[in-house]
């Protein structure tokens, strides 16, 4: 029975170590299908958002930097890269803020929060052939964070 739990403690921590955060999974999808990728500074983020909806422009504001992920009209294989590496995010860190499927495209948004904001929000979009992950940073409340996620907001900044 001892020899059991030590197993079983064991596997809990190597699997603890193979979670990531996203800008690791970010680099291991780049290097392993040349996906693009543009990193996002304050100051980049504030000139895209001069022609957003005021509301939208609040929101954006409380974003400190992002990354885009990139891989377009990608082969079966690198879409199945990108998914596998997505899984091996840190599940006790990142959680499920919402799902949308329309048509071919699946969009999903997870979070990472502490206390009343989220400090990361993670939107990941496939289709047929097109991946997308956009990882922000910042100290968003979480009501203006819900506001981004309603569907038609989250398709217009993709």
């Amino acid at each position: 029975m001892k020899k059991l739990f030590v197993f079983a403690l064991a596997v809990v921590f190597s699997i603890a170590g193979f979670a990531k955060n996203t800008q690791d999974v970010i680099n291991d999808i780049r290097q392993s299908t040349n996906a693009q990728v543009l990193t996002l500074s304050k100051d980049l983020i504030q000139i895209q958002t001069k022609n957003l909806p005021e509301d939208l422009k609040g929101i954006l504001n409380d974003i400190e930097e992002g990354t885009i992920l990139v891989l377009s009209e990608g082969s079966d294989e690198q879409i199945k890269i990108f998914n596998d590496k997505l899984g091996e995010l840190d599940a006790n860190e990142y959680k499920t803020m919402a799902s949308f499927n329309d048509d071919s495209d699946n969009i999903k948004v997870l979070g990472k929060s502490d206390g009343d904001n989220v400090t990361e929000l993670v939107i990941i979009m496939t289709d047929d052939e097109t991946c997308a992950l956009i990882d922000v940073t910042g100290k968003i409340n979480k009501d203006n964070a819900s506001k981004l996620l309603d569907k038609d907001t989250l398709k217009s900044l993709m």
